[in-house]
């Protein structure tokens, strides 16, 4: 509905005089006669149809003259808008599209005043997967910066997110921090809405955990506290101070963990769940004697791993070990090395490395990610791995005693010791 301008041609001497005199009243803006043109720096020129505010009925003119104080003496948006950007010396105006075509109007009002207008740019909305407009009540994604917060969110990875709906850059990775968005930026956004996909969201916050795993300092500090927190709201004191067994404390523990696997980190609760095995037992929904014998022998050859001493439990001397039980599993496992060309070993010991590093994760940590498996095995420490290992190999050497086969070598010789004199008393 327009205007007709009833009050229009009054005096100001009549119209203060009336206002005093406690008669209700709004205060407007007097239209110009020509809408001001909207220079947008995403859509370009825009020039709505603000012109054609006469509204034809019954043969009268009526007025879109917008109202700037109500009748309570409170102002609208579009003045308080206009002032409070002016006041505050803004000089770009960045908001959704669907107030392009209210713009016009405050160029108007800036007009009015005698201001400089600030430039505009209008960008899509953000919407949900559906299309519909992101709202507190009605939005399948969370709206609330404080939710973000308390789930472990990192401040840096929600500024990124952030920026990137519905702004496009050069850059050959959409991970950056601050500093790289402000020296990168213009503004190139796009005209239509932005689905927001938190899927992303995951992504740059494993990005920006690693690099506060490097960086160390009150970064890494601050990621300690949500897991310390997280480990000890979720698991018995008992539970990993048994893993522990005073070599660490549960904070220099749990720094050591994010430095070697950061770039899994989602938040502290999707963290510690993917990762229990550090704190509490390892779960594993098989037996033994469901594998082939292939992974059996993989099973049994861990336990040359008891060969290490604590004092040399560590990541080089572990992989070092590693690459010898490759090597004795893929010569248990070939007739006749000799005879079979160099390619061909060197093809079955992928397979071999392959097959052994599957099975020692599952044992280790039911299968889990982590860091990789000699950090992970360092920093459980040699009883807790070695109990894992021998829990299964045990029953793999139950399972298999009545074999004709050379299965026998792949044990460390203390075992295959025990193994013959408990056959012989047998």
């Amino acid at each position: 509905m327009g205007y007709d301008r009833t009050c229009a041609s009054l005096t100001s001497e009549e119209s203060y005089k009336r206002a005093a005199l406690g008669e209700s009243h709004v205060i407007r803006l007097k239209s110009p006669q020509d809408t001001p043109v909207v220079h947008d720096l995403i859509f370009g020129k825009v020039q709505d149809k603000w012109q054609d505010y006469r509204n034809k009925k019954a043969g009268d003119s009526a007025w879109d003259d917008p109202i700037l104080l109500k009748s309570d003496g409170m102002p609208t948006y579009h003045l308080a808008n206009v002032i409070d950007d002016h006041l505050m010396r803004i000089t770009h105006v960045i908001r959704g599209s669907e107030w392009l075509s209210t713009t016009s109007r405050h160029i108007a009002l800036y007009d009015a005043f005698g201001w400089e207008p600030p430039l505009f740019a209008h960008v899509g909305l953000l919407v949900d997967a559906a299309g519909q407009k992101l709202s507190k009540r009605n939005s399948g994604v969370e709206t609330d910066i404080k939710s973000y917060r308390e789930s472990g969110f990192l401040p840096e990875t929600l500024v990124n997110f952030v920026s990137l709906l519905g702004w496009s850059h050069k850059e050959g990775s959409d991970f950056m921090d601050l500093n790289k968005m402000v020296e990168i930026f213009a503004p190139k956004f796009t005209k239509g809405n932005t689905a927001v996909n938190l899927g992303k969201l995951g992504f740059l916050q494993r990005k920006h955990a690693a690099v506060r795993a490097e960086k160390g300092g009150q970064a890494l500090e601050e990621l300690v506290d949500l897991v310390v927190h997280q480990v000890q709201s979720n698991f018995p004191q008992g539970s990993y101070e048994e893993i522990l067994r005073e070599r660490m404390t549960l904070r220099q523990y749990i720094t050591a963990i994010l430095r070697g696997g950061a770039k899994n980190y989602e938040t502290p609760a999707d963290f510690v769940q993917r990762i229990s095995y550090f704190f509490g037992p390892r779960e594993i929904h098989e037996k033994v004697t469901d594998l082939d014998d292939e992974s059996q022998d993989c099973v049994l050859v861990a336990t040359q791993l008891e060969e290490i001493p604590a004092e040399r439990w560590l990541t080089g001397t572990l992989n070092d070990k590693i690459r010898l039980i490759i090597q004795l599993l893929l010569d248990t496992n070939t007739k006749e090395p000799d005879a079979i060309p160099s390619f061909e070993q060197e093809d079955e010991r992928k397979e071999w490395k392959k097959k052994f590093n599957v099975v020692l994760r599952k044992l280790v940590t039911g299968g889990s990610p982590g860091p990789g498996i000699s950090e992970t095995m360092q920093l459980l420490g040699r009883d807790t791995v070695l109990a894992r290992i021998s829990e299964w190999a045990d029953d793999c050497i139950h399972a298999r005693k009545g074999e004709r086969r050379a299965w026998q070598q792949l044990l460390p010789k203390h075992r295959r010791e025990t193994l013959v004199f408990e056959e012989n008393t047998a």
